[in-house]
């Protein structure tokens, strides 16, 4: 599993811009109804970095998640009930 999501954070192509992939981001947490906050403690980061990096820097963070913590990347995922392949689909 971990491989499989590290490839397809990898090797997409890259968005327009990281803002695209941010506001994906943000619409699926708003999606599933649940807060920034409560997606940093469930990641173990604090709510700023999730503003800045996952939200801000989006494609460099999550190739950064996919290259050395693949784990927390399964997390955020699952976090944002997402499946590796729903991501792919919604991120292009």
């Amino acid at each position: 599993m971990l491989s499989m999501i590290h490839y397809q954070v990898m090797a997409r192509p890259p968005l327009p811009s990281t803002d695209a992939l941010g506001l994906i981001l943000r619409r699926r947490l708003h999606e599933v109804g649940k807060s920034q906050n409560a997606l940093a403690k469930h990641i173990g980061r604090s709510q700023g970095w999730v503003s800045q990096y996952l939200f801000g820097d989006s494609e460099q963070t999550l190739k950064r998640l996919a290259e050395d913590a693949p784990v927390r990347l399964i997390s955020l995922l699952k976090f944002l009930e997402w499946t590796p392949e729903e991501f792919a689909r919604a991120t292009g």
